[in-house]
């Protein structure tokens, strides 16, 4: 256990280290998973419409079946009212209405409450639930988008890589050659100094050389390309090979963090893609369950109401049947 907790911090520290790229949620996947991103699209639509569209208008069902039953219970007392100025059987026959419009109010009441706990509850936990999926898609798609971007991190630093070894090795080419060279020339006799007369004239007790009056030269050209190399060298940088290999090292440590980040955050993307796969089929399976159990409900409540209230105003119908003209 212990083990296996410092493995996953050593992971978290991998994927924290500054040259790990982070996606941005507006990032555009290069090679999409075909699967995951039709469950994007699809889940993304339901998510929309049961909490723009389906929730909504049953809260809205909802608040105006409240709303009637307060008119309901305001008609029925004005209909008791009324039958208080009645007498006999036209009194009795108000009496039924405004009885069958109170049983209405109640009845709707009811309704109203059967509504919010067997649908629109069920409603909310679903859109919830697949704003939930929704989340998870997102995050799968960040992992997905990292590791892309630490591919092309990690491309870049192996072409630059490869770019410094191949400077090194020309650097060390020159450089093999230059050596070379100045071996040759140091170990060279002028040719013209052996074969050169002897032109010695005295003036004033002084014995002058024609070798002597003449000017250092070069050996060769190579002898003076390797001076004004290192002239440039000198000016431009002090120790360009140390420079170099500094440089080749650290891109080689970076190599070796992107590769192991890589590989993480591979195997955070199977473990991911595994688990939203896995709420995928579960969300479509609670999916088609639930609706047809909310549905089923709702049927039901509505059944119950016209029955209860079928049965109030038959009884008011039968009162009315008694009235003489």
């Amino acid at each position: 256990m212990a083990s296996k907790q410092v493995e996953m911090s050593s992971q978290t520290n991998v994927l924290s280290n500054n040259l790990i790229p982070i996606p941005t949620t507006g990032y555009m996947l290069k090679n999409p998973d075909p699967r995951f991103e039709e469950s994007e699209k699809f889940t993304y639509r339901i998510a929309n419409y049961m909490s723009n569209n389906l929730d909504k208008s049953q809260r809205k069902v909802i608040r105006r079946l409240g709303e009637l039953a307060n008119d309901y219970a305001e008609l029925g007392a004005v209909y008791n009212g009324f039958s208080l100025n009645e007498s006999d059987a036209v009194a009795h026959a108000i009496e039924k209405i405004g009885q069958a419009v109170d049983a209405s109010y109640t009845e709707t009441g009811k309704m109203v409450s059967a509504l919010e706990s067997d649908f629109a509850e069920p409603i909310q936990e679903h859109s919830q639930f697949a704003q939930t999926v929704k989340q998870v898609l997102r995050f799968r798609h960040l992992k997905h988008a990292q590791v892309e971007l630490i591919e092309g991190s990690l491309q870049n630093k192996k072409e630059n890589l490869e770019y410094l070894l191949q400077m090194e090795q020309e650097a060390r080419r020159l450089e093999e050659a230059i050596t070379r060279e100045r071996t040759i020339g140091s170990n060279a006799v002028d040719i013209d100094e052996i074969n050169a007369p002897v032109d010695n004239y005295t003036d004033n007790g002084t014995t002058y050389s024609n070798a002597a009056r003449r000017p250092k030269s070069w050996g060769n050209p190579i002898q003076m390309i390797s001076a004004v190399g290192h002239t440039l060298q000198g000016i431009i940088d002090v120790d360009p090979e140390a420079t170099r290999r500094s440089q080749i090292g650290k891109t080689e440590d970076a190599k070796e963090v992107l590769q192991s980040a890589l590989k993480v955050a591979r195997e955070d993307l199977a473990g991911v893609s595994s688990n939203v796969q896995n709420d995928l089929d579960r969300f479509q399976r609670e999916k088609l369950r639930d609706l047809r159990d909310m549905l089923i409900a709702y049927a039901k409540i509505h059944v119950r109401y016209c029955q209860k209230n079928l049965e109030s105003w038959q009884e008011a119908r039968t009162e009315i049947d008694k009235i003489t003209i």
